[in-house]
């Protein structure tokens, strides 16, 4: 059974989700914004490339793999993506205490 984050929100939106969480648009940019973030780390760490720097690499990547426009603006973006992704993170680690020291085995 496949599912799109679209789905997977309605599905959720039954349990008490945090307030970060509890918004469509957000929900579906989270994981967007997560599988871009993954690939542009991933493309940065081959590259070796020294001309910029790790942030600045990885946030030129983000807006460009996201469209979010060019030169300051789109790297703003980029960056706001980035921090409502680590707030959501810290919200579902709140919501949740303990939840990332259990394992399932």
């Amino acid at each position: 059974m496949q599912l799109n984050v679209g789905e997977l929100y309605d599905l959720l939106r039954l349990v008490d989700l945090p307030e970060s969480w509890d918004d469509k648009e957000q929900f579906e940019e989270f994981f967007e914004t997560r599988r871009v973030l993954d690939e542009s780390i991933t493309e940065w760490k081959a590259s070796n490339d020294s001309q910029l720097s790790g942030q600045q690499a990885i946030f030129n990547e983000l807006r460009e793999r996201l469209e979010l426009g060019a030169g300051n603006e789109g790297r703003q973006l980029a960056q706001s993506r980035v921090e409502t992704f680590a707030e959501m993170i810290f919200d579902h680690i709140n919501a949740y205490p303990g939840y990332q020291s259990q394992r399932v085995s």
